[in-house]
């Protein structure tokens, strides 16, 4: 009969343990900076994701902490710095150079070096975990004006959820199906896809949720692109991206023409060079027909993207 009275002793020992294990891991990740970065990016709260990272030790920066650099660094404005960070990181290894690849070269793009950013893709293109990558490359062939080309590394994303590389379950795997089916034109592919993408966490993702914005406007439909960019500024007020695509939402929805004002006005107060923010206020001078502010916007947006078609 003593047998059975060591039984619930013994469990609840085993189960004090696994607490203190849990609370020792969770214990970790809040003192780990680089956990405390990411959580810091996603919120859009760049300031404290530089410092954090600030707080990464040289030994403990392998890959990631870079990663997370060059996003900062390029969603701030500080593209030549984007490009100076991927560089350097990309040494560390191949797998790091295609994490870093889609980040690297929209920090080029964003220069107005569209030649460079492709180059850089295409240097990771045949890694199969690549897809972000291709996926950039096939929007940037686009806009060199090279459809056909572009059809090659989009239609790997589809491939690859057709062969089940991409899962069900994949949040970002189906976005990025979404988005390459967007960019070939099959629309309501690409609208099932992200039908897909939000079911299994999509409303979770910023760049998911701007994707199919993107499709929603292009489709004439601002009020399912309102609620979508809606969720994003949930998930991220600060982003620039985000605030820009607002401002676009304002516009095509209510002709808010000070909403969007205000709106872009802290866009470029995070980003100061970003091009798309450049455009919307060019376009809102231009509306009252304050030509001197429009050249000015136009120039500024420019002078940094030379590249860009809409400026």
């Amino acid at each position: 009969m003593q047998g059975p009275r060591f039984v619930i002793p013994l469990s609840l020992a085993a189960l004090m343990a696994l607490v203190v294990s849990l609370g020792s891991v969770s214990a970790f990740a809040q003192d780990d900076p680089l956990v405390r970065a990411r959580r810091a990016l996603a919120l859009s709260n760049y300031p404290l994701a530089e410092k954090e990272l600030g707080a990464v030790k040289n030994g403990l920066r392998n890959g990631e902490a870079q990663v997370l650099e060059v996003r900062l660094k390029l969603w701030t404005g500080r593209y030549a710095d984007a490009v100076k960070v991927a560089k350097q990181a990309a040494r560390l290894g191949s797998d790091v150079k295609t994490k870093l690849a889609p980040w690297w070269a929209e920090a080029l793009v964003r220069q107005g070096k569209l030649r460079q950013a492709i180059k850089v893709l295409e240097s990771v293109k045949d890694d199969p975990n690549a897809h972000r990558a291709r996926l950039l490359l096939g929007e940037l062939l686009i806009r060199s004006g090279k459809r056909r080309d572009a059809d090659e590394p989009l239609m790997t994303l589809v491939r690859a959820y057709n062969n089940d590389e991409i899962k069900d379950t994949d949040a970002e795997g189906l976005a990025m199906v979404g988005r390459a089916a967007h960019l070939m034109r099959a629309y309501g592919d690409a609208n099932d896809a992200y039908n897909q993408a939000e079911r299994v966490g999509a409303k979770k993702r910023v760049d998911a949720l701007l994707w199919r914005a993107d499709l929603f406007l292009e489709k004439y439909d601002p009020g399912h692109a309102a609620q979508v960019v809606g969720e994003a500024a949930k998930l991220a007020p600060k982003d620039p991206r985000v605030l820009v695509a607002m401002a676009r939402v304002k516009l095509a929805q209510a002709m808010d023409f000070g909403a969007a004002e205000e709106l872009v006005d802290k866009a470029l107060a995070i980003d100061p060079n970003l091009a798309e923010a450049y455009f919307v206020r060019t376009g809102l001078a231009l509306r009252v027909m304050d030509l001197e502010a429009a050249e000015a916007a136009a120039k500024a947006g420019l002078k940094v993207d030379r590249s860009n078609l809409e400026l």
